[in-house]
């Protein structure tokens, strides 16, 4: 494949990515109206990240400009974790909703996974409910990348 066809791959994943954060991000919103109660997180990967780099550097930002650096940072990881499925798309032959859900699933369980890790957060500290909502968040958000990729390289495929 050449390096041009990787960038516009890894670039579809990045949309999709963000397509898919945003997607999951508003139905948090609605869920939290929802009967049934997960528990929130443990805690978002761009607010883990943001204090870390804080704590490192001394340097402590407003809250407001935590707040917008936080999502900037959260966005960077969703469009990064697109981006690299995009990349992989053709190499992994992401061409049927099947394969879209399957590795779209198993790359947000892989982000869930290592962002824990790199948190540093034992899995059985928090409530079993806390990791149960932060996994099924990784699921959906990578389920909806998967899908939102394979829907966008489709489309793109008929225009040229």
């Amino acid at each position: 494949m050449r390096d041009g066809e990787t960038v516009l791959h890894a670039a579809e994943g990045a949309l999709s990515g963000l397509a898919a954060m945003l997607l999951v991000r508003g139905g948090m919103r609605l869920g939290a109206r929802a009967p049934v109660e997960l528990g929130a997180p443990v805690e978002e990967p761009g607010e883990l990240l943001l204090e870390r780099v804080e704590r490192f550097t001394g340097a402590e930002l407003s809250p407001s400009m935590h707040a917008a650096v936080a999502r900037a940072v959260q966005g960077a990881l969703g469009m990064g974790w697109g981006a690299l499925l995009g990349a992989l798309s053709p190499e992994l032959r992401i061409r049927t909703l099947r394969r879209a859900v399957g590795f779209g699933a198993a790359m947000g369980i892989a982000a869930w996974a290592l962002g824990r890790i790199a948190s540093a957060t034992p899995f059985g500290k928090p409530s079993g409910k806390r990791h149960t909502a932060g996994l099924l968040e990784h699921v959906a958000y990578g389920t909806l990348t998967g899908v939102a990729l394979l829907l966008l390289e489709r489309v793109l495929q008929r225009r040229r």
